[in-house]
């Protein structure tokens, strides 16, 4: 069964996007062990500014990626792939030895360059800016349907 870590920077706030996530993370056991680990995002304003607060926050992401973790930072300016490459990207993590899959969604202002340079891969989800909730309810909604193409299922059209 693959092993599915995404860190997030922040917290989901609403009850929607808590029962957003909830629900992916409910269809998302019959095809992985997925868990969604939440860093406090640092205020820049007692942290010694933005760059202060990427370097808290790093130190926070990088402390809890897996071992042998594939780590896929999102990024606007990383790779875009569209649903199906997405999916087969999945796919072949998942046959590689013993490793799981760790995306990292950033906080507001972004991703320090140390969580970048340990990624794998950087993805882009879109050019256009969204809200941190939504991109971690949209990476779910990808990642359950990337297991339904796999299995030939009827969600993804």
């Amino acid at each position: 069964m693959h092993r599915i870590h995404v860190i997030a920077v922040g917290r989901l706030g609403e009850p929607h996007w808590h029962a957003a996530q909830e629900e992916y993370l409910k269809r998302l056991t019959a095809y992985a062990k997925v868990t969604v680990a939440e860093i406090p995002e640092r205020r820049a304003d007692t942290a010694g500014g933005i760059q202060g607060a990427l370097a808290a926050e790093a130190k926070d992401i990088l402390a809890v990626i897996p071992p042998k973790a594939t780590v896929a930072v999102l990024n606007v300016k990383g790779s875009r792939m569209d649903s199906l490459s997405f999916a087969r990207a999945i796919d072949g993590v998942g046959l590689r030895g013993g490793g799981a899959l760790c995306f990292i969604i950033g906080g507001s202002h972004g991703m320090h360059v140390s969580v970048d340079k340990s990624a794998d891969m950087i993805l882009s989800m879109s050019d256009m800016t969204m809200p941190h909730a939504l991109a971690r309810v949209f990476l779910l909604e990808q990642i359950y349907r990337s297991f339904t193409v796999l299995r030939g299922g009827k969600y993804h059209k």
